[in-house]
């Protein structure tokens, strides 16, 4: 991203705060104080006095291309978020009712695919995803936790201390998808839909075409690839 270097703001002439500047005020503004690491072939990152990492990459592709004014909002909004997800509990504390009705499923990049930049891919991102289940030529079905405030991907050293077994989490993580609200729907070609929705699993819908439609992510829409069997419900 090139704002993790300076950027200037086409109203004046003094250059714009790159993102590494307005992360470290919007932390500090909150009473986290942070330093700024750069791991060699990597992008700047933020560690706080209590071990904290802060990885920098996914908000810089929200923002990138806004304004100065509206990009500083975005970093403050962001870690506000981040910072009330702290109070949230860690996966392996949930119970097994609230984990049913927490996990998803969701398509991601096969991380030993070449050139996949899914989670898990580099070093930059270190969630195991060595218990995912193949969906298509690149791509895998991985675990999240959908929090209130953020998503968690479940890494595989994670698993075995979770209430619930793996063959369960993913049956409860399609029906979980599979309930995702859906804003609308429209067939723009035979067999090719667009579906919109807000929530981060829309796209995933694809894995179970009976549950829901056939698709695959187009933006925030899907388009229609090879059925599939129907997911069945679990006994309770």
């Amino acid at each position: 991203m090139g704002w993790f270097g300076r950027k200037q703001d086409d109203r004046h002439d003094e250059p714009a705060p790159t993102l590494v500047v307005l992360a470290q005020r919007a932390l500090a503004e909150r009473g986290m104080e942070t330093t700024v690491e750069v791991p060699a072939g990597e992008q700047a990152r933020l560690v706080g006095t209590d071990g904290r990492v802060f990885l920098l990459e996914n908000l810089a592709a929200q923002v990138h291309g806004e304004t100065p004014d509206v990009q500083a909002d975005m970093v403050a909004e962001h870690f506000d978020r981040m910072i009330q997800a702290y109070s949230e509990p860690a996966p392996e504390e949930l119970g097994a009712d609230e984990l049913r009705q927490r996990i998803r499923l969701r398509i991601l990049p096969d991380p030993s695919a070449d050139g996949g930049t899914g989670l898990g891919a580099g070093p930059s991102d270190p969630t195991d995803l060595d218990y995912a289940r193949p969906f298509a030529p690149g791509l895998v079905l991985g675990l999240c936790v959908d929090y209130p405030t953020m998503v968690s991907t479940l890494s595989g050293p994670t698993l075995p201390r979770l209430a619930l077994g793996i063959d369960e989490l993913f049956a409860f993580g399609q029906l979980g998808t599979d309930d995702e609200p859906v804003d609308e729907h429209a067939e723009i070609a035979p067999g090719v839909f667009i579906v919109e929705g807000e929530s981060l699993f829309v796209a995933s819908k694809a894995v179970n075409p009976h549950g829901a439609l056939r698709c695959r992510r187009v933006r925030h829409g899907v388009r229609d690839p090879a059925p599939a069997p129907p997911a069945r419900r679990p006994d309770p």
